[in-house]
Parts: C-alpha cells; sequence; structure tokens
C-alpha cells in the first residue's frame, strides 16, 4: 500500500512545478520493478505523467517519442517500429520480435501491431533507454517502454471529456471510480475514437478515395482488493477494437520496366496514391492480468504477476501502388499469449542492500495466414495466389537477480544477471526450393530451435552531494531469433548488444533545475536484416555487426513561477562496421538467383531511424486567469537526416526537419472541468516515417507522418 500511495503521487505534471512552484516535484517510478526516486536510478529515464500526456495530446506511442532523446517510431505493415538509441528492426514478417520491449502494468507485450491499446486512463509513461537484459530480459536489446495505468480510488470519482478536430475527428472518453466496499475498489474507463477523414487520398476514380482513417473502441476494468496492510490483489481487463486502413505509398519510380508499377500511374508524393484495392487493418486487443503483492514483511514482498492476451488482426493492403490488380496481399494474425512473473523485492543489512530475485514465463503461440495475389488483372495476365499458412510456437523461461550495495552513504555497487533460456517451433510453407503457388503445391515442414543466454550487469554510482549523482553500468541484451513468416521460411539467430553508459543527475539551483546526461557505447552484433531474395520474398540474416555511440541531455528548469522549460537532445554515432550482403534495389531480380547475386560492402553505413541528432525544447507557462489556469504550450521538435534501409537510399532518406506544436489548456478554480486545445505539426511538414523495399514492384515505397492536425476538448471532473 505504501508503494502504490507514493506512485499515485505522479499525478503533478513532470514537465513544471505548477504556476505557484518554486521547486521541480519529486519523480516517482517502478524503472527498477520497485517505487524510487528517478533521480535516484542509474540508468537514462523519461517519465511522462498522465497530465502530460492530456496537455501534449498524445495518443498513441509516436506522440511519446518526441520527448524521449534517440526515440523514433514509425509504422510499417500495421506494426510500430520502434527504435531506441539506433536500435530497431527491420523485419516485416509478422512473426518478428522487436527490439525494444514493451509492458503494461508488468505484462511483456507480444506483438507490437498493439501497442496503442494502453494510451488511455493512464497514470505513466516510463522509458528506459539502452540495453536492459538484466530485469526486462529478451527483446530489450534497445530499451524499455513502460505504461503504467491509474488505480481504482477508495473514493467516488469520474470524469468524462468530449472531443474534436480536423479530418472529421470526435473523441469521448469517460471514467469512473470508487469503493465497492471497505476493502474492494474499482475502476472503469471507456474510449472511443473516430477520425472519418483519412490523411491519405487516393487518386483513382473508381477506388476508395480516403486511408488513414480511424475508429477505435475499448475499455479497461480494475478491480483492487486490499483486505489487509499487507496484501494486495488487482484484477485488470483491458479490450480495444480498431478499424483503419494503411498504405504504401511509391517513393520512387520502379527499377523493372515490366513491374505492373510502370504500367499504370503512380503518386510519388506525400498522402497520394493510386489503388484498386478496398484497404483494412483491424484488430482485436484483449487482456486479463491479475497482480498480487504481499509484505512478508517490513523490508521484504513478494509480487506475482499472470497475464493472458489475445491479439487478432486483418490486414488488406497493395502492395503495387497502382490501379491495377496487380500485388495485393491479405493477412490474418491470431495468437493467444501466456506470461507469469514473479519478484522478491527486499531491503537486508539495515537497508544497505537493495535486492531483487525473479522468474519469468512465457508462452506463444501465433498463426499467421496469407494470401498474396499476383497478376491477375486481365492486362498483366493471370497468376494464382500464393498461400502461406505459419505457426509459431514460442517459450521463454529466465531466472534474474539485481543487487544494490552501498559501501558508504556516498557509494553504492550494482551487480546483476538473467539466465534466459528460448525455444520456437514452426509450421510453414517454405516456397523455396519448392516455386509452388499454393499451400497444397509445399510441404508443411517442422522446425524447432532453442537458444540460451546470460545477460549480466554491473554498475557501480556515486552522490557528489545530495543534489548530483554520478555513475556508470555495463550491460548486455539480447534480441530472440526465430522463423520468417509468409517466405522463403528461413530462420535466423539472436542478435546481441553489450556496452557501457556512464551519466550524471543533478538537481540544482535550489531544486528549480533538473540536469540529467548520459554517453554510451555499445558493440552490437549478430544483427538481424532482412533481404529480399526475388519477387515478393525474403529472409533474414544473421549479417551484420555495429558499434553505436552517443551523448544524451535532458532538462526540466522552473525559469520563474510561472514559467518552465524542458530540453531533450541527443547526438550520436549508429553506423555498420562489417556487413556485406547483396543489394536488392540494384536491378530488377537482384538477389534472385547466384548469377545475379552481387555483394555490396555496407561497412560504414547508417543504421535504419538512427538520426546523427534530435532535440526537443518545450516553453511552457501558467498563470492566473478567470478564476482558474491558463497554461499555454509551444514545442518544437528538430531531427537530422534518417534513413530507412541499410543501403542508405535517397529514395528513403529523410532529410533534416522540425515540427512545432501549440497547446492551451484552461481548468477551473474548482478543477471541475478544463478545457484544451492543439495544434500540431504546424506547418503542415511532410516527411518519411517509414521506408521499404517493395520487391514485388521493384521500388521503395513508404509511409508518411501525420499531417496538420488541430482540434479542442473539454473534460468534466466530477
Amino acid at each position: 500500500k505504501k508503494y502504490r500511495k507514493t506512485i499515485l503521487s505522479l499525478s503533478v505534471s513532470l514537465a513544471s512545478a505548477g504556476a505557484y512552484a518554486d521547486v521541480l516535484e519529486e519523480i516517482v517510478v517502478t524503472a527498477q520493478k520497485r517505487a524510487e526516486s528517478v533521480q535516484n536510478i542509474p540508468m537514462t529515464i523519461t517519465a511522462m505523467s498522465s497530465e502530460q500526456l492530456e496537455t501534449r495530446q498524445i495518443n498513441d506511442i509516436s506522440g511519446v517519442a518526441f520527448h524521449v532523446p534517440s526515440m523514433a517510431v514509425g509504422k510499417l505493415y500495421g506494426s510500430n517500429s520502434v527504435t531506441l538509441r539506433g536500435i530497431s528492426t527491420s523485419q516485416t514478417s509478422g512473426s518478428e520480435d522487436p527490439s525494444v520491449a514493451v509492458h503494461v502494468n508488468g505484462v511483456y507485450q507480444a506483438r507490437s501491431r498493439g501497442l496503442d491499446l494502453v494510451m488511455m486512463d493512464l497514470e505513466r509513461v516510463e522509458v528506459l533507454s539502452g540495453p536492459q537484459g538484466t530485469l526486462y530480459g529478451r527483446n530489450a536489446t534497445g530499451g524499455v517502454v513502460n505504461y503504467v495505468t491509474k488505480a481504482p480510488s477508495d473514493q467516488f470519482e469520474g470524469s468524462l471529456t468530449l472531443g474534436a478536430g480536423n479530418y472529421d475527428r470526435t473523441s469521448v472518453k469517460g471514467t469512473v471510480s470508487g469503493p465497492i466496499t471497505d476493502t474492494l475498489n474499482y475502476r472503469f474507463s471507456g474510449m472511443y475514437e473516430g477520425q472519418e477523414e483519412g490523411f491519405s487520398k487516393n487518386q483513382y476514380i473508381d477506388g476508395v478515395h480516403d486511408l488513414e482513417e480511424t475508429r477505435v473502441a475499448g475499455g479497461r476494468l480494475a478491480l483492487e482488493y486490499i483486505p489487509s496492510d499487507v496484501l494486495s490483489v488487482s484484477l485488470d481487463l483491458m479490450y480495444v477494437d480498431t478499424n483503419s486502413s494503411t498504405y504504401f505509398g511509391a517513393l520512387a519510380p520502379s527499377v523493372d520496366a515490366m513491374s505492373p508499377a510502370n504500367f499504370a500511374p503512380q503518386a510519388f508524393e506525400a498522402h497520394k496514391i493510386y489503388s484498386e484495392v478496398s484497404p483494412k487493418l483491424d484488430s482485436i486487443v484483449e487482456q486479463v492480468a491479475v497482480t498480487v503483492s504481499w509484505d512478508l514483511s517490513d523490508n521484504l514482498q513478494l509480487k506475482s504477476i499472470t497475464s493472458y492476451q489475445s491479439f487478432t488482426d486483418q490486414m488488406n493492403i497493395d502492395l503495387d501502388a497502382t490501379q491495377l490488380d496487380a500485388v495485393s496481399v491479405y493477412q490474418h494474425n491470431w495468437s493467444e499469449t501466456f506470461t507469469q512473473e514473479f519478484n522478491i523485492t527486499g531491503e537486508f543489512f539495515d537497508g544497505r542492500l537493495k535486492s531483487i530475485f525473479g522468474a519469468f514465463i512465457y508462452d506463444d503461440a501465433l498463426k499467421v495466414d496469407s494470401v498474396v495475389h499476383f497478376f491477375t488483372d486481365p492486362l498483366l495476365g493471370g497468376f494464382s495466389p500464393i498461400i502461406y499458412p505459419n505457426r509459431v510456437e514460442s517459450k521463454s523461461y529466465s531466472l534474474f537477480t539485481e543487487q544494490t550495495f552501498s559501501v558508504s552513504d556516498e557509494l553504492r555497487v550494482i551487480a546483476g544477471v538473467r539466465i534466459n533460456k528460448d525455444e520456437k517451433k514452426s509450421d510453414q510453407v517454405i516456397l523455396f526450393p519448392c516455386s509452388g503457388t499454393t499451400a497444397a503445391g509445399c510441404p508443411l515442414e517442422h522446425r524447432e530451435l532453442d537458444w540460451d543466454a546470460t545477460t549480466p550487469k554491473i554498475g557501480v554510482q556515486y552522490d557528489l552531494s545530495d543534489a548530483v549523482m554520478v555513475y556508470a553500468q555495463y550491460q548486455e541484451g539480447f534480441k530472440s531469433g526465430g522463423f520468417v513468416s509468409n517466405t522463403a521460411g528461413d530462420f535466423y539467430d539472436p542478435e546481441n548488444i553489450s556496452g557501457p553508459e556512464i551519466g550524471f543527475k543533478s538537481t540544482i539551483f535550489d531544486q528549480r533545475v533538473r540536469l540529467n546526461a548520459s554517453a554510451w557505447y555499445y558493440t552490437y552484433e549478430d544483427l538481424q536484416v532482412q533481404q529480399n531474395i526475388g519477387v515478393g520474398q525474403f529472409a533474414v540474416n544473421n549479417a551484420a555487426e555495429a558499434t553505436l555511440q552517443g551523448l544524451e541531455v535532458s532538462v526540466l528548469a522552473n525559469i520563474t513561477d510561472n514559467l518552465s522549460l524542458d530540453l531533450a537532445a541527443m547526438v550520436q554515432s549508429a553506423k555498420y562496421d562489417k556487413f556485406e550482403t547483396c543489394d536488392q534495389t540494384a536491378f530488377a531480380g537482384a538477389c534472385t538467383t547466384p548469377a545475379t547475386t552481387t555483394t555490396a560492402d555496407l561497412s560504414d553505413n547508417w543504421l535504419n531511424r538512427a538520426p546523427p541528432y534530435t532535440a526537443n525544447l518545450g516553453l511552457q507557462y501558467e498563470a492566473n486567469f478567470l478564476d482558474g489556469v491558463l497554461l499555454i504550450r509551444g514545442e518544437s521538435y528538430w531531427s537530422g537526416y534518417v534513413y530507412y534501409d541499410e543501403f542508405n537510399g535517397d529514395a528513403v532518406k529523410q532529410d533534416s526537419y522540425s515540427v512545432q506544436n501549440m497547446f492551451v489548456t484552461y481548468t477551473s478554480g474548482e478543477g471541475d472541468y478544463a478545457i484544451r486545445t492543439y495544434v500540431k505539426n504546424i506547418a503542415d511538414k511532410e516527411y518519411l516515417v517509414s521506408g521499404f523495399w517493395q520487391s514485388a514492384s521493384s521500388q521503395y515505397t513508404g509511409n508518411w507522418a501525420e499531417p496538420r492536425t488541430f482540434g479542442a476538448e473539454i473534460t468534466f471532473n466530477f
């Protein structure tokens, strides 16, 4: 209970201390699986409160990225591709693992296509940058994103939010919470968000004219049973149903003179496409989690987190970006995931030793069924559809511990280790060398793989004063191997990352300024790189090594009692050291046969989604106004150039750009209502958020960021 009460205090804004505060509020997080001040944790952590998320109209993980140094998010095939410190994935088969692990209330999220389910009723978001292989394990090579939802309250409260914006956007959100009995509390939240006008327009006169429209409906029910001061049991149910569409816009002409892309018009402009396909990207995400917290003694706590997740989605997209029925794909994904984590946290030797011991079990069953239609238009001839049935079962078991020992009041040493075992099984059609066109034409092959990994961590931190702490640590991480779905059916091994991070954290100038900085140097080995090997076919190879190094700085400052500033900036180098591969973008059919395969040396090329610098600067002013508080916030984000493939092609290079946003919030004096207005991407900047070599049409395709959006919402609190 004492931890829960501490965490709930995070309802304050983390970016400013309020209109009448002289000092910055303390930020409490659970990044190390126990409640503690972020300034005492020897790692880079960015935390955002519910008030910040609401004020800045952050409705998905892409919005979080603007405020986290070295974080980038792009959507490809409907998936959220999250990058931290230059570490991401380029895989698109549907069965790939992420490089940045996402957790919801301590529950690992298996599917990257369902990461936006929790952007409602949030208490806070925590982003841990850098490898987190000890406490979080597999698939946390780039870092971790923790979503923490609001807990049920012991007094009745509620809210209703109504919103509207351009592109025919409407939203309704509501929450009620309170006691059922003296020991049982509840919280129920529901939401609907609709965007009836899409960001992108189809130029084909007979086609569907809007793409990227969205309708999302969901709800959450949380129950918390507290029979005593030492025991609490919580049940959390989540459900989100999303109906939307996506597209791949052509970025450059096809290099194949006989490609369908050269038989019909294409639009090489942002948010414009020619397409005969009725696009679809629908998904349903369900999660049930039971958390038991038991204080075994004053300094020892046991926690159990048990979860079940169900995920389904249907995707229909046009791969040739023309009005011809040339190449399209229909894909249906379904998965069930079970996780169980136990951890024991405690303090010993008069608080000098802080310990955590844990165990984790992961069991995931995934079905990916795809039908790819090739050249069904009479102008192009007729090919039978290729059918890919894929089944992948994944199991993971791990034991972990981390120990922090205070050698003195100023000096602490940290040591930890995680022992992990992964098992994966696959049943899928192997098209090559079979070269069939249906499931009946090729055998369904069964494969089994397993891997062991040990990821240690060592570190030291030292308090130079009550206001300044320095630290240094070394940590390793790994990303699981797997199988490639929807294609040649090959397999690949895990990738590994290791290296040091040094930094300092400070709260200075009478606690009015928080200045933190960190630097890192990582060795990245056996990178899983996707490679096209034919029309619509690709493989994944452990073919690359890279070095990543950089520096991050974050500042929060109360310039005056009314004016605050926040800054998050990063510079980095993220390049391949050793990488030789076939360049599938050179000409049509490259990398298909030994005769057409030529090796390209990509050493010193930049990694995907790894800009050399980013910065976000925000200024926020609060003052009394009409018996309430008026908040005005402006912010600007800058990014260096970004490449979206390993060949660093100009067609998938986004040049340096900047984006500006403005927010105004008025909160009544009694706090019974709040009015928020916003304008995002004020200058209507067009910039790429993803890029991909489409082998079906032998050309680069990609997705663009949202254009200028604006709107308003009102919240009633009761």
